[in-house]
């Protein structure tokens, strides 16, 4: 009995100790995940020019949506979060600035921030791989193809919801409401979206991506029940939010 007792004993003990090193793996392994993605964002950051963009105006012989994004409004709402700008650790994102009507060069999102929930990531490119967008890690992903802010289209950001090899950077998107604002900085303003509409949509739902005759931005990420055959989930969380003019 004694035996037994001991046999089980060390069992738990050992069953322990594995746990705990499962657990100091995942951890580890996550920690390194968010470096190295850290590292991506430094060295975008690295390779962007520190001058002010210039101003430019639009040619008679512009492309429509060219000319349309050039001539957009820009609002100028004051977010209540610290600007990377004031951090320390990363280089100069524009804050924001008051309103003009001279036209603006168009920029890429650099960084998404929403108070309502907290949320202040950087915002990385989406490319199409194999048919297939690749989300980055621990940050924003724009899907390749979709509009950048002004652009009069659909500026379409996916983020991944929970895993500790990619982070959670899209986890709290579902409890935005409508009315709640979300901030898009590029490198010379800031452009403010306000949320109309949260839903649930199917995995293969591609309307949600598609070309929309206003300027909109678009959050997606994973929800629903987890398909171990097809390694996704069968649904997807969609914020739509339009932008303040």
């Amino acid at each position: 009995m004694q035996r037994c007792l001991r046999w089980i004993s060390n069992g738990l003990i050992f069953g322990g100790i594995a746990i705990l090193a499962v657990t100091a793996g995942l951890y580890g392994f996550s920690q390194y995940e968010q470096a190295q993605a850290a590292q991506r964002v430094d060295a975008m950051f690295s390779r962007l020019p520190t001058a002010t963009p210039v101003a430019r105006t639009v040619s008679p012989t512009a492309q429509p949506r060219e000319a349309a994004a050039a001539q957009g409004n820009l609002s100028v709402g004051q977010p209540s979060f610290v600007p990377w700008s004031q951090r320390g650790d990363h280089p100069a994102v524009a804050t924001a600035l008051p309103p003009t009507s001279t036209p603006l060069s168009i920029l890429p999102a650099l960084r998404i921030a929403a108070a309502s929930i907290h949320l202040d990531a950087p915002v990385l490119e989406s490319p199409i791989v194999n048919g297939e967008w690749q989300v980055p890690k621990f940050a924003a992903g724009h899907l390749q193809g979709t509009d950048d802010p002004l652009q009069g289209g659909n500026v379409v950001l996916a983020g991944h919801v929970e895993s500790i090899s990619s982070g959670n950077v899209f986890g709290q998107i579902d409890q935005l409401h409508r009315g709640d604002l979300i901030h898009l900085y590029t490198k010379a303003r800031v452009v403010t979206y306000r949320v109309s509409k949260v839903e649930t949509v199917a995995n293969n739902d591609m309307q949600v991506v598609g070309p929309t005759g206003k300027e909109q931005l678009t959050l997606i990420t994973c929800s629903g029940a987890w398909l171990p055959l097809q390694h996704d989930y069968n649904e997807r969380t969609v914020v739509i939010a339009d932008r303040v003019s």
